[in-house]
């Protein structure tokens, strides 16, 4: 798949919402709302239409803001997702949205790994499985979990440059 300008810019705002989420832990406002006006603005003015970005939001919107009410994803990564879907559409966050979900797992392992966390995590979960089953356990030190925003960036790398999780088009 050949990358134009709307993509690039996609990419660009995705390097920048992984290099602040490796960071600090958070992907800033200031970041995902001018993304999410951008792409709505590309949309338009790059041929797709002005529906294309609002559906893709909206479908954003509409699979991310309940895993945020569940406190599956953070805030800002369910508002970084729902800004990508303005770049590319209904059918791409669905797409980009599955790459995420497939990746989380190995990619999460592997961010852990890097920033040196792993049996930190492994503990808490110990401390989780403990409470679940009623056996007296000292919560850990320190909560680790992984940071989404590079795994965001290498899910959106992946359904941009690939037709691995194209799974609307398939069925469509």
């Amino acid at each position: 798949m050949t990358l134009g300008v709307v993509e690039g810019v996609l990419i660009a705002g995705l390097v920048g919402a992984a290099v602040q989420d490796w960071q600090t832990g958070k992907i800033p406002n200031v970041l995902t709302g001018p993304m999410l006006l951008i792409g709505l603005l590309l949309s338009g003015l790059a041929g797709q239409g002005w529906l294309f970005g609002l559906a893709g939001a909206a479908v954003g919107f509409a699979i991310h803001f309940p895993l945020w009410v569940l406190q599956v994803e953070k805030g800002g990564d369910a508002k970084l997702l729902i800004a990508a879907g303005a770049f590319v559409g209904w059918a791409g966050i669905i797409e980009f949205t599955l790459a995420t979900m497939i990746l989380y797992l190995p990619m999460g392992l592997a961010i852990l790994i890097a920033k040196g966390r792993l049996k930190n995590f492994f503990g808490h979960l110990r401390h989780v499985a403990n409470q679940a089953m009623n056996v007296p356990s000292a919560e850990p030190e320190e909560v680790t979990v992984a940071v989404m925003g590079p795994l965001i960036l290498v899910s959106g790398l992946v359904a941009l440059t690939t037709d691995t999780f194209d799974v609307v088009a398939q069925l469509w």
